[in-house]
């Protein structure tokens, strides 16, 4: 597994326990190695995680533009299973 995944799924666990601030410095580290390594999908992933996990926490403005961010993303690269995690979650919004 990846260390930006291993990342994605720290930030994952973190959410799940209640503690944002570790999710979210898990997910920005996620999303720059993503970036810096050219993974559209894995990049996807974490701007959907950080909507929804932002989503819960009432910060619907930062979470759209998460999810925004996402379904540009997934629209661009074909990452249809992508694109439909990232319009399901702005549709809770």
């Amino acid at each position: 597994m990846s260390e930006a995944m291993a990342l994605a799924n720290l930030g994952r666990a973190h959410h799940v326990l209640g503690d944002i601030d570790r999710a979210r410095a898990a997910w920005d580290r996620a999303l720059r190695l993503f970036v810096e390594i050219g993974d559209p999908h894995g990049e996807t992933l974490v701007q959907t995680m950080l909507g929804e996990a932002l989503a819960t926490y009432g910060e619907a403005a930062e979470a759209q533009l998460h999810l925004e961010a996402a379904v540009e993303l997934a629209t661009r690269k074909g990452a249809k299973s992508r694109l439909v995690g990232a319009h399901r979650e702005l549709g809770r919004l």
